[in-house]
């Protein structure tokens, strides 16, 4: 009855006693792992997965620390496949409190921890994208930004590919940037003023006419910044601060807020 019910689990479960060795494994964890109970039974844990790393040794784990642990991500190496598993023990204690067995339940996450791992790709590949023009200059089109994870990754990514590439100059352009909230407001300041600690001198592209109002009360921090109204203009600034041979096309602007005087 007892291993009837086990098999009806999703869930990969293993049994063993106090020493780690086998006593019971359901036909999802022989499945995941491809093997029989035969080859299983009566063996101690460490046999049957001689390579497993320590810190993926969870139920050695739960039996050291007599404490039952759960593990989101456990990466482990079986018959030449990478696997993420997600692992949870559950210890068992009889009467006189002496532990009796331990059980394990493992769900294989492999497939969901890939894709969230490309999507996490997808969204710095959206998000943040500097494009070298040169050794030390590059243009960060700053994409609109719509999810948790584009707010979490916008700064950290940016200075990795600052200090990967060697930006010293950098263009951000802005014009797809048609609101602007506090948070928002917030990141963007942040991310500004850990350029300038970096040594990274920034210039400004595409502020959208509707958010200058909004950025000249509340925001003036970006005043700070050198502005321009098209990112061509802020390209040949950038190149031209940093030596490189131009067409100097007419037209740059001046600072957005510095006042105009006749």
């Amino acid at each position: 009855m007892f291993k009837e019910m086990m098999d009806l689990f999703e869930e990969s479960i293993i049994i063993t006693n106090k020493n780690l060795h086998i006593l019971y494994a359901n036909q999802s964890y022989l499945t995941l792992f491809d093997m029989t109970f035969e080859e299983l039974k009566g063996k101690h844990l460490h046999e049957i997965f001689p390579d497993t790393s320590d810190e993926s040794r969870v139920t050695s784990q739960a039996m050291k620390a007599k404490e039952n642990m759960n593990f989101r991500k456990v990466h482990m190496e079986w018959r030449g496949r990478k696997m993420v598993l997600r692992v949870q023990t559950k210890i068992h204690y009889d009467e006189q409190n002496e532990i009796e067995f331990v059980m394990t339940q493992i769900e294989d996450v492999t497939d969901d921890v890939k894709k969230q791992e490309e999507r996490e790709a997808t969204i710095k590949e959206m998000t943040v994208n500097i494009i070298p023009m040169t050794k030390e200059v590059g243009i960060l089109p700053l994409q609109s930004i719509n999810t948790e994870d584009q707010k979490d990754i916008i700064i950290d990514h940016t200075l990795e590919q600052c200090r990967d590439l060697n930006i010293q100059y950098l263009a951000i352009d802005l014009s797809s940037l048609h609101a602007i909230d506090e948070q928002l407001a917030y990141i963007i300041e942040q991310l500004l003023s850990t350029l300038k600690l970096l040594g990274v001198e920034v210039f400004l592209s595409g502020i959208h006419p509707k958010i200058v109002p909004s950025i000249h009360s509340r925001y003036t921090y970006l005043s700070k910044y050198s502005t321009h109204q098209t990112l061509h203009q802020a390209i040949n600034e950038l190149l031209r601060n940093t030596n490189v041979a131009v067409d100097h096309t007419p037209g740059r602007t001046r600072n957005l807020f510095q006042p105009s005087y006749k």
